[in-house]
């Protein structure tokens, strides 16, 4: 059609020019030559062009940020476990106490969780990293210099909010990352939380194992533990703001210029199909269909309405995708689609290699600048008809965006489901792993004594997750989001009925033996289902409300993790035969409850297996 278009304007440009000069001087003075057309802006698949553009050093950088925020959460919680032996003895807390002192910690985390949700998908992702570092750096300082047990509940409560709000750096590295890498580096991302664990169980040996400062060691421990914050806090005004949440915003200037950014630290300029200058990116969950069965892009962009189904491009099916490859004609529409009048009709086109839609253009061939479509905005926003980039806006972070559609609700109560039963038996697992263990000795007012090699064997335990994220890594790169959950609480719950069984043998030192490597293997596995559920939920929602979705979801982990006190302190405490099948028991209902997460047809983000 651009061919037909352009001979038809060559074949009438020469009429015209020709009719001009045989009417003489006085007629071509008349004519006045028409206003140049605004160059005509590609419309971009946003996913497309973070492949486009790649993996490289400015996401490695930006991982480092990112990561550093799951390390130093990693070591404030995991100083609850040390902190509650220490305080057993110099304080004189008693179980109740203990399960106080982490309850506190764990409820700021759902607190943090909801909180920092609200801020990035209102505010930008960079806001609610801050909101999450600065919380964790200043009451991490804070309790350190705590004078009473009421004062350092009240601390560790904001040092759980700022823990909490980890899903806010999580979404701001993942909108980053190319769909084929996005699986293997968000491993990656969390790898620091394990890592951070291990550095925690090395810290709490230099500084409580040695008791070189007396009395006020836990202070000690705290004060170095909140370091990691500190450092990020530093670092806050070079954090970027995510492209996909500009774009969403309808900040297709600042989206562009961030883009063009990271093309140009990794080096693929050259490479990219399209000028920045007059690009437009369309974010593949703003995708929709029209009438006539083609696609539709809102005006307003994402959730610019709510009566358009959100349609992932991983969710046309094979024969769609084989009809626009081959011949670039128009998919047929998808069962249960609606159809709203203002939505843009578009035609897909496909990349040079034929990989599938890459750029949307008009039925008729033609493209809008983008000074035009942002012109036909401001006219509507005039006139007052079709606000739908006001209508969005309002609506963006909204609970009432998130849980409108009744599909996603129930997705939603599904995940939310599922990381409750998550956290209820991971943090059973971390929080009696160093009394299985390496319990210890006897306690006394200067704390507890740990038998020679307790220390090592602690941090060799906090060292499982590594394998376990390898675990994570494999199964997601090959198997669905909700398998690769499944498996890997399967896997926890064998290793756990096995210390059951273990219990009832007689030979202590191979049931010693036993028990430590039982204990690895299933905190090595509760992190490979943490991180699985962690990543299909990062996935899962849409741009807009991607941020809350995790915050609420994870929110109900930390409900989960209130449980976890109580197995600890109390269940484990009287009977690990009970413990252990407690454990048994959470790690059964997670195996049932995978099957009914969302497949991976239905992510937001695309997923690519190899």
């Amino acid at each position: 059609p651009r061919s037909r278009r352009t001979a038809t304007a060559s074949s009438s440009s020469s009429s015209s020019s020709s009719s001009a000069s045989s009417s003489g001087p006085s007629r071509s003075q008349e004519t006045a030559a028409p206003p140049p057309r605004p160059a005509a802006a590609r419309r971009v698949i946003f996913s497309r062009a973070v492949e486009a553009i790649g993996y490289g050093r400015y996401q490695r950088v930006l991982l480092a940020f990112a990561g550093a925020t799951q390390l130093a959460d990693a070591m404030e919680l995991l100083t609850i476990a040390f902190l509650a032996r220490e305080l057993k003895g110099q304080w004189g807390l008693s179980k109740s106490g203990c399960a106080a002192l982490e309850l506190s910690v764990l409820t700021g985390m759902g607190v943090g969780a909801v909180s920092c949700g609200l801020i990035s998908d209102r505010c930008g992702r960079k806001a609610g990293s801050g909101f999450a570092v600065v919380l964790t750096a200043v009451f991490g300082l804070m309790s350190s210099l705590a004078s009473s047990f009421s004062m350092l509940l009240a601390l560790r409560f904001f040092v759980g909010v700022g823990v909490g709000s980890a899903p806010a750096p999580l979404g701001l590295y993942a909108e980053f990352l190319p769909p084929r890498e996005r699986g293997r580096e968000l491993v990656t991302f969390f790898t620091f939380f394990s890592v951070g664990a291990v550095l925690e169980a090395f810290i709490a040996w230099a500084t409580l194992g040695t008791r070189s400062s007396g009395d006020d060691s836990w202070r000690d421990l705290l004060l170095v533990s909140a370091m990691p914050s500190v450092a990020l806090a530093i670092c806050l005004p070079f954090v970027p703001e995510s492209p996909r949440y500009l774009i969403a915003s309808g900040k297709q200037r600042e989206a562009c210029e961030a883009l063009r950014r990271v093309a140009r630290v990794n080096g693929t300029v050259q490479r990219v199909p399209w000028d920045f200058d007059t690009v437009v990116f369309v974010l593949d969950d703003a995708i929709r269909i029209g009438q006539g069965g083609g696609l539709a892009v809102s005006a307003g962009g994402e959730e610019a309405t709510g009566e358009l189904e959100q349609q992932s491009l991983s969710s046309w099916g094979d024969e769609q995708a084989a009809l626009i490859a081959n011949n670039g004609t128009q998919p047929r529409p998808l069962d249960g689609a609606h159809h709203h009048p203002q939505s843009r009709m578009l035609r897909p086109l496909v990349d040079q290699d034929g990989n599938g839609p890459l750029l949307d253009a008009h039925d008729d061939g033609s493209v809008p600048s983008r000074d035009e479509e942002e012109n036909e905005e401001d006219g509507k926003h005039r006139s007052g008809s079709g606000n739908v980039s006001g209508w969005a806006e309002r609506r963006r972070g909204t609970l009432g965006l998130l849980l409108g559609d009744p599909k996603r609700l129930r997705a939603t109560a599904m995940i939310g489901t599922m990381f409750f039963i998550m956290a209820a038996l991971y943090y059973s697992i971390v929080l009696v792993s160093n009394e299985l263990v390496a319990p210890p000795e006897s306690s006394s007012d200067e704390g507890p004594k740990y038998p020679p090699g307790a220390f090592l064997e602690i941090v060799a335990t906090n060292a499982a997750e590594l394998p376990g994220l390898a675990l994570a890594w494999y199964m997601l790169s090959r198997l669905e989001r909700r398998r690769s959950v499944m498996i890997a609480f399967g896997l926890c719950g064998a290793c756990m009925a096995c210390l059951l069984v273990l219990t009832s043998i007689g030979f202590k030192a191979l049931a010693e033996l036993w028990r430590s490597v039982l204990v690895f293997g299933a905190r090595g596995a509760a992190q490979a289902f943490n991180v699985s559920l962690w990543i299909l939920t990062t996935e899962y929602f849409p741009t807009s409300v991607r941020v809350l979705g995790i915050g609420i979801t994870t929110a109900c982990a930390r409900l989960g993790s209130i449980l976890s006190p109580l197995v600890a302190e109390f269940v484990f405490a009287s009977s690990t035969s009970l413990g252990a099948a407690t454990c048994v028991a959470f790690a059964s209902l997670g195996v049932l409850g995978s099957a009914f997460l969302p497949p991976d047809t239905e992510l937001a983000l695309n997923v690519a297996h190899n």
